[in-house]
């Protein structure tokens, strides 16, 4: 049942265990460089992730600002349109002043001719 090794099969063996566990141990290592070089990839993620979220934020709050400021612009023009208005309605008014003199004068001037 129980077998008796020599001294060379326990060499073997411990040979063997040895070369298996450096194997293990350089797989390990090779597993935990591979670890952190994408623990650092995902840090530099998450670093991006939180750049672009804050930039994100910033351009919302940009946006929000020239929304009001368009506002203010539609409300600023049509304020002036109706001053524009006002002051076209104004001058065609006083265009036609101008015109009654005008047509008052030379309805004045043929009138004093033929008396």
């Amino acid at each position: 049942m129980f077998e008796r090794l020599t001294t060379s099969q326990l060499g073997e063996q411990d040979s063997l265990s040895l070369l298996s566990s450096l194997r293990s141990s350089t797989l390990n290592d090779q597993q935990a460089q591979k670890l952190n070089e994408l623990e650092k990839h995902i840090k530099h993620l998450e670093n991006r992730i939180l750049l672009d979220n804050k930039d994100s934020q910033l351009m919302k709050e940009d946006i929000i600002y020239l929304l009001a400021d368009r506002k203010k612009l539609v409300v600023q023009n049509e304020k002036l349109s109706k001053k524009l208005q006002k002051q076209n309605l104004l001058n065609s008014f006083q265009l036609t002043e101008e015109e009654k003199l005008e047509s008052n004068r030379i309805k004045a001037f043929y009138s004093s001719g033929l008396q």
